[in-house]
Order: structure tokens, then C-alpha cells, then sequence
């Protein structure tokens, strides 16, 4: 079984080292491997209704994963959500370094952190999410409009150490007065293929 794993990541490292994979609205397609790996956040501002959006999982995140299952790696001990100013799509390049400049986080909400993402529990049907606990923003003294948001391993505003997970540029942007509330949920799955 060891063996058949490490091939496994052999295989998914090959893969990301020689751009055999497809990028797809939602994450990466591994064509050789028949699997996936993608997710969605969901927006609701000042209680509306939830509104999904495709992410893009970066490809830090994936060589951080593979290194934490097969290579006696560290998983990451948190998860925070940051919000997003600039219409700029992400690309699976994208990292926690870059993240903040390039996306433009936004920085004005009230709370002190990035907002801890609180997962449901154990993956359920090849799932996690924090949809029980969405990440909740109350924007400062200056209105805003949100227009993404990251989810990452680094807890301080505007870090750029850590792990970028994924990013979405929201089909819409959010604009938000002060004092409004932005609620985020964030999930992430994977899907096999016969």
C-alpha cells in the first residue's frame, strides 16, 4: 500500500512539474490521473441570499498537500479567509506571497485577523466546508467593494507567508457601506473519474 501512494504522488507531481493538467472553472483536472480538485465560495451580504462563485486552487497549495501526505510534510494548524478588492482573476500561480498585492486584500473590516474558517468536520462525500460557521467580515469606517476573496494558512492581514489554498473573483462585486456584514463560505472537494 506504502508503494502504491507513493507512486500516487509520484504521479500528481509529475503531473503539476510538466503542466500535464487542465485548469477548470472551478480548480484542476488531472487527465492522466482521471481526478479533480476544485471548490467554491459562497457570498451573502447583510443576510441576502447565497450567491456561489468558482475558485481557482493555486498550485502551491497542491505541492504543500502532496508534500504534507507523502513526504512528512507539516499540515498547516489554521485556514483565514481574506477578501479582495481588485478585479483581477487568479491564477493557479497565484501564492500567499503575491496574493495580497496582486488582489488587492482588503484590509477595512473590523475584526482584527483574517477570519479563521471553521471547517464542518471530517470530509463528507469527498468535501470539506465551512458552511456551518461562515467567516463573517463587518466592514470599517469606509465603504467597499469586495470583488474576491483567498483562503490561506496565514492569520495576519495583508500576510504574505503561509499557504494560498484558492482564490475566486466573485461573478459580482459586493458593494458594502459601513458597518455591513460580508459572510463568506468556502468548500473545497475532490472528484474521481471511472
Amino acid at each position: 500500500m506504502v508503494t502504491d501512494m507513493r507512486n500516487w504522488k509520484a504521479e500528481f507531481a509529475r503531473a503539476l512539474r510538466n503542466f500535464r493538467y487542465d485548469r477548470t472553472e472551478n480548480g484542476v483536472w488531472f487527465p492522466a490521473q482521471k481526478a479533480g480538485f476544485g471548490g467554491i465560495f459562497e457570498t451573502s451580504v447583510d443576510g441576502s441570499a447565497w450567491v456561489p462563485n468558482k475558485n481557482t486552487v493555486t498550485l502551491q497549495f497542491l505541492d504543500q498537500m502532496l508534500g504534507d501526505w507523502f513526504n512528512s510534510g507539516s499540515p498547516p494548524t489554521g485556514f483565514y479567509i481574506a477578501p479582495f478588492t481588485n478585479n483581477t482573476a487568479p491564477s493557479s500561480a497565484l501564492t500567499a506571497a503575491t496574493f495580497a498585492g496582486t488582489q488587492g486584500e482588503y484590509t477595512g473590516y473590523t475584526q482584527a485577523t483574517r477570519v479563521e474558517w471553521v471547517s464542518n468536520g471530517a470530509s463528507a462525500a469527498q468535501t470539506v466546508s465551512n458552511s456551518n460557521a461562515p467567516a463573517e467580515f463587518t466592514i470599517g469606517s469606509a465603504a467597499t467593494t469586495i470583488r474576491g476573496a483567498g483562503l490561506l494558512t496565514a492569520s495576519a492581514k495583508g500576510a504574505g507567508t503561509g499557504v494560498l489554498v484558492a482564490a475566486a473573483l466573485f461573478d459580482a462585486g459586493n458593494t458594502l457601506n459601513p458597518a455591513s456584514t460580508l459572510k463568506l463560505k468556502s468548500s473545497l472537494a475532490g472528484a474521481p473519474s471511472a
